[in-house]
């Protein structure tokens, strides 16, 4: 049976970002196999390379995407500042994709 894999889960999942050395936690809004955005307290410049690991509770998925920033939003409404990073990952290895592809099946079906 083929399952449809959804192309973006808008989801909140903790993670945590390495902007070249700069670590920065933050909570995803959307989740997909090609790009991710999520909210944190600290700014990226658009264009910086940075690796994203997703952190539950003491447990971290030891699966580093890497990817680039294409855009910065600023909540002007909240304080402290936030912002909204739109991450683009670049093509995923295969065992990447597969893992990401059955992660966002068993995410889906929990929030069915």
């Amino acid at each position: 049976m083929l399952q449809t894999i959804p192309d973006q889960l808008a989801i909140s999942l903790p993670v945590v970002a390495d902007f070249q050395g700069t670590l920065s936690r933050g909570v995803t809004q959307d989740l997909g196999l090609s790009r991710l955005s999520f909210v944190t307290d600290t700014p990226s410049p658009v264009g910086t390379s940075l690796s994203v690991l997703f952190h539950f509770g003491r447990n971290v998925a030891y699966m580093p995407l890497a990817g680039r920033v294409t855009a910065v939003t600023e909540d002007a409404d909240v304080s402290p500042a936030q912002f909204r990073i739109d991450i683009e990952l670049p093509s995923l290895g295969e065992a990447e994709r597969r893992v990401l592809e059955s992660a966002f099946q068993e995410l889906a079906a929990y929030l069915d």
